[in-house]
């Protein structure tokens, strides 16, 4: 059982499975259940996922989180007061620096805000998704970071084979955040060179990594170089199909409208799911389908050759085919007349050149212009 098992080898079980199935381990005996509920392997499993770099981050993040929570309560402290100004006339309320006040204070004392448990749920995967036709690239990468990451280096690239493998290789090489803040950058530069945009994805991949472990984070956005694009796609692949509403790419609307039919009762691709027994007759009642279809068209076509012989011997018919006949003797009379008649000119105006140049008249090129003032030089000399 997994309860057998050193500690050791269940954080790296942990470590590639969703946190739901890390958090339903629990129930299956009481000495995991106690493994789960302590906050100590929560903080083992972080440092074995993310590095040791997430010991010194994770106060930062905590105190992120502190102030955002301060502004939370300091704005809906400021609402509720404008909101209900008379109220407050007459009962005596918390005045807005009075609410942040005690929010900070509620802040500082030890909650569920600040432990290893929320730290580390925030941050992995929710629930694993199905492998697409489609085959996108971030199908691969279930971790939240590394999901990130690798929408940020796929960002206007093709997604080619030659795409895939660069950031594979650059996984290898840094498998973690800590391993990204702590590695050589000219190393990650030379790795990134293939994809192109290299001064611009490095400084990308570490303000990810710093504030993916250092950060209060809601959404990828937040982070240096993500956008719409590596948002959705983290809300699709690392939390779940949901709904395609707000999806801009086109790509992981395709894999939503996959998703959501996969989710549907007796839904998928044709035949997928049902027995042979019952793919059999299906397939039979089709090809009889598509044989009488074109058995069909077959009739359609023979009884329209046999209608056209029988009008073929009809006087109207035979009246038909010698008008065309006439008409097509009488165009073809005409088209001789006319080529004649241009051939004519054609030679005619042929003729009157040659008798032109004959005769002396005005010739067409400097050479003739210059033989013909020769010729008129000699004749007045003599």
């Amino acid at each position: 059982m997994l309860s057998d098992l050193p500690l050791e080898c269940v954080l790296k079980i942990c470590q590639g499975i969703p946190v739901a199935d890390v958090v339903s381990v629990s129930c299956s005996c009481s000495a995991l259940q106690a493994l789960v509920a302590d906050d100590a392997f929560w903080r083992d499993l972080a440092e074995a996922k993310w590095g040791s770099a997430v010991l010194e981050l994770k106060p930062l993040a905590d105190a992120d989180a502190q102030q955002r929570l301060s502004r939370n309560h300091s704005c809906a402290a400021v609402c509720r007061s404008s909101d209900h100004a008379e109220q407050l006339a007459v009962v005596p309320a918390q005045t807005p620096a009075a609410a942040a006040a005690a929010a900070a204070t509620a802040c500082k004392s030890p909650g569920r805000s600040n432990s290893w448990q929320h730290y580390c749920c925030k941050r992995m995967c929710l629930k694993p998704t199905r492998a697409s036709p489609l085959c996108l690239l971030q199908e691969a990468y279930h971790d939240p970071w590394m999901h990130i990451t690798c929408c940020v280096l796929c960002s206007r690239t093709s997604g080619s084979a030659t795409v895939r493998c660069c950031i594979a290789r650059f996984f290898e090489a840094f498998p973690s955040p800590t391993a990204c803040l702590q590695g050589c950058p000219d190393a990650m530069a030379s790795l990134l060179h293939p994809l192109g945009l290299s001064q611009a994805r490095l400084p990308a991949v570490r303000a990810v990594a710093q504030g993916f472990l250092g950060t209060d984070w809601q959404e990828p956005s937040e982070f240096r170089g993500c956008g719409k694009f590596v948002t959705d796609s983290w809300r699709i692949f690392c939390k779940g199909p949901q709904t395609a509403t707000g999806v801009a790419d086109a790509k992981l609307r395709h894999y939503m409208a996959w998703a959501l039919r996969q989710q549907q009762p007796g839904s998928g691709q044709a035949g997928a799911g049902q027995p042979a027994a019952e793919q059999a007759p299906a397939a039979r009642s089709s090809g009889k389908r598509r044989r009488r279809d074109t058995g069909t068209a077959e009739a359609r076509r023979d009884t329209g050759d046999q209608q056209a012989q029988k009008h073929a011997g009809s006087p109207t018919a035979q009246r038909r085919t010698r008008a065309q006949a006439r008409e097509i003797e009488a165009g073809c009379a005409a088209s001789a007349a006319a080529a004649l008649e241009r051939g004519i000119k054609r030679a005619s105006i042929t003729t009157s050149k040659r008798a032109m140049y004959s005769r002396g008249g005005m010739p067409c090129n400097k050479r003739d212009v210059k033989r013909g003032a020769e010729r008129r030089t000699r004749s007045v000399v003599r």
